[in-house]
């Protein structure tokens, strides 16, 4: 009976004194429980464990490209240099690269960078036409035969 009566008596104090909160930080390599934040965090130990969720579903939600992919992105970017380059330069073939290019892409599913191999395009053709590559356009002519379109 003195237990329980102890017990209601301690309840009563909490519930009348209002909720503390208790954070459990490192401090100089030491435990210490204390009412602020620990220093170096969001705040109490629930904002921390709220911000590690969102963080995980951010991290969730963003899919990993494949090694694959990834491949095809820099092959990409690749071809689109050269076809601007020889586009700028008056390259035979331009129209059949680019054709074959379109093929591979929609092959290899990047029908969603159309618009990024575009500008890749139109930025190395602006690029040989300002003189800002590092090949001239006698190289381009020479090169560009010799490249192997998807």
């Amino acid at each position: 009976m003195a237990v329980k009566s102890t017990l209601f008596a301690l309840a009563a104090i909490l519930a009348c004194h209002g909720t503390m909160a208790a954070n459990r930080c490192m401090i100089d390599g030491k435990t210490v429980y204390q009412e602020p934040p620990c220093p170096g965090t969001l705040g109490t130990a629930g904002d921390e464990i709220r911000s590690k969720e969102s963080e995980q579903r951010k991290a969730a939600a963003k899919p990993a490209q494949p090694a694959a992919q990834n491949d095809a992105i820099d092959r990409l970017t690749t071809y689109t240099t050269i076809l601007g380059r020889g586009i700028a330069c008056n390259v035979p073939g331009t129209d059949e690269a680019s054709r074959r290019l379109g093929a591979w892409m929609d092959a290899q599913g990047l029908n969603g960078y159309a618009m990024i191999a575009a500008a890749g395009i139109r930025a190395a053709a602006e690029q040989q036409r300002a003189g800002r590559s590092p090949d001239t356009c006698a190289k381009v002519r020479q090169i560009f035969p010799t490249i192997n379109w998807p």
